[in-house]
């Protein structure tokens, strides 16, 4: 068995490699490493396909790597079926392709308003293009991830569905629309999926087992999975640390979780995956409002759990959706209810600060309704937090950086987002349910000689901080440049101290703070870009690598412009242009919400 440092070097270097890498990387270890510990999964050459065995090309894009999820899970599958199957990132995908495509199945996210994610951005753009090429022999289908809780749920898959079949493609099976919480629905249609092509299909050979196969199209063979962890099989993780960086009404803390035992690994810009849990409280006061015993048993979706496991751990029932509230009328009935569900805005605004239970006191059910209302809800959904630590650093030790939802309540009360509640309420000895979220989008340069340009805002230093205890520990050459904004420089500056001990070890080269609330001038981290415009510049023109972490909205889109701004003032080149090739060469990576 390998070391937890040698595991540690090989989640690192497989991290920073894209799927012809990893292929390659891996014959030429299974060549020379033939009695390896580490086990090597190889293609079964008993059980390829002959070459007139179509290939179903699997394409994804999301931010949080949920689509990534999706679509390896999908060609696993398919594989194991005999036919073959291929995944590729939207950014590592050649359009020259599509028009050779016989089997296109896309997973695709919506972010902002109702636009594609990062790494989606320039398929979705040529899709749209008049360069796009007519598709009469493709047949396809799209699976959108979204969040109904958003005006434009899913709207990039059904953009892209919208396209495809302007472009004479066929849908082999009808467009699928997934919520915050997608399991069911993304497992239906896989499974859907692989039906329809195997009917469609003639595949030549069989496998002889179940087991998963990699196929020769793909030549990918693969370290075998290290942890029996995952977001369905989370770790219970012991809290070590709890330490408050602001002020108590601030709340903003820094965490630090254990992994030992668990064999979790991660590379900087991971995420760690929290699975919340509702107020005790609140979840028994809505049980006893809708007349369930606590302790009783409640079949849902052929799932039995009791109320008090539903209500905690499994439903949402602190933040309500459209969606939900028209679940809830079909149960109620009314014409105010009837009212609200026909009006998008006025559901949304009805539905801002409001639980479940001030809903059911509005809108009271039958005494014998309560197992219906519960499957009405939206699952609870984990929650990610950008890793704050590096592996190398600190072994089997995960840290995250959070900030207090708080927002008013219907009624003007107070209320908290139910994660970052029950985050901030444990102490060392308690446990969370946690696991490793790989986000492939947001990655260091393999070349530790690169330059990096950061940019954050509030919590989303975090990621950066895991960069820099990386590149310190592997004695990293290239010249790192932070950009930091928050509110007040004595209560928001987040690892102050150990930015500045970076800046005097030279670990650190530049370090540009703003903070917005210190004089009456409002000062943020794209002000101070565009005061070092000339700088940033040099710096891009010498092969710097930028990332951006924080909101999206103001934070993420005005440093874009900035940016844009910027290469035009000093590049004297279209900033948009410029800024679309960093993109797709990796150059420009972004990790926003």
């Amino acid at each position: 068995m390998l070391s937890s440092k040698h595991l540690q070097t090989v989640e690192h270097l497989t991290g920073q490699l894209n799927s012809d890498q990893l292929a390659w990387l891996s014959g030429y270890l299974a060549g020379i490493h033939k009695h390896s510990s580490t086990t090597l999964i190889t293609p079964d050459v008993t059980t390829t396909q002959t070459a007139d065995t179509p290939v179903v090309t699997v394409l994804y894009g999301s931010q949080s790597g949920n689509g990534k999820t999706i679509a390896d899970e999908l060609v696993t599958t398919i594989n194991a079926r005999g036919l073959k199957a291929i995944a590729f990132s939207s950014i590592d995908y050649k359009t020259a392709r599509l028009k050779k495509e016989r089997f296109l199945l896309v997973v695709i996210s919506t972010h902002g308003e109702g636009e594609p994610p990062d790494a989606a951005t320039a398929f979705y753009t040529f899709l749209h293009s008049a360069r796009a090429p007519e598709l009469p022999d493709l047949r396809y289908s799209v699976l959108a991830l979204g969040d109904s809780s958003y005006e434009f749920f899913c709207q990039t898959g059904r953009d892209i569905d919208a396209r495809l079949s302007a472009l004479g493609a066929s849908p082999l099976t009808k467009r699928v629309e997934c919520d915050a919480d997608f399991e069911r629905e993304a497992t239906l249609w896989k499974k859907e999926i692989t039906e329809a092509l195997i009917q469609t299909t003639t595949p030549t050979a069989l496998p002889n087992s179940s087991a998963d196969v990699l196929t020769l199209e793909q030549s990918q063979c693969i370290i075998a999975p290290v942890s029996a962890y995952d977001r369905q099989h989370p770790f219970s993780s012991p809290l070590l640390e709890n330490i408050l960086l602001t002020s108590p009404s601030r709340q903003t803390r820094h965490l630090e979780f254990s992994l030992e035992g668990s064999e979790l690994r991660f590379t900087p810009g991971d995420c760690l995956g929290v699975w919340p849990r509702n107020p005790q409280a609140l979840a028994e006061q809505t049980a006893a409002t809708l007349k369930l015993n606590w302790d009783a048993v409640v079949i849902l979706e052929d799932e039995k759990a009791t109320a008090a496991q539903w209500l905690q751990q499994r439903l949402e029932i602190t933040f309500l959706t459209p969606a939900v509230l028209a679940n809830y009328h079909t149960i109620v009935g009314g014409d105010t209810l009837a009212t609200l569900v026909n009006d998008r805005t006025a559901a949304l605004r009805y539905l801002k600060g409001r639980y479940l239970l001030d809903v059911l006191t509005d809108f009271p059910p039958s005494t014998d309704d309560g197992t219906k209302v519960l499957g009405c809800l939206r699952r609870l959904t984990p929650r990610l937090y950008s890793l704050a630590s590096s592996l190398f650093a600190r072994e089997n030790e995960a840290h995250i950086l959070i900030a207090q939802e708080r927002y008013s309540g219907f009624d003007d009360s107070s209320r908290t987002g139910v994660c970052s509640d029950h985050l901030i309420r444990l102490t060392p000895g308690d446990t969370a349910q946690v696991f490793i979220q790989k986000n492939d989008n947001f990655r260091l340069p393999a070349n530790d000689n690169t330059p990096l340009i950061m940019i954050s805002a509030g919590t989303g230093v975090a990621p950066f901080r895991s960069f820099m205890e990386e590149r310190e520990e592997r004695c990293a050459k290239g010249k790192n440049w932070l950009f930091f904004g928050e509110r007040r420089r004595r209560e928001d500056f987040y690892y102050q101290t150990e930015w500045q001990e970076k800046i005097k070890n030279g670990a650190l080269n530049k370090l540009s703070a703003a903070f917005s609330r210190d004089n009456s001038h409002k000062t943020y981290v794209q002000d101070k870009i565009r005061e070092q415009g000339e700088e940033f510049w040099k710096w891009l023109k010498s092969g710097a690598y930028v990332y951006i972490c924080g909101s999206d909205s103001p934070m993420a889109k005005d440093v874009h412009q900035v940016l844009t701004d910027v290469i035009e003032e000093h590049g004297g080149i279209s900033g948009s242009d410029y800024l679309a090739h960093l993109r797709e060469s990796g150059r420009y990576q972004r990790d926003v919400y």
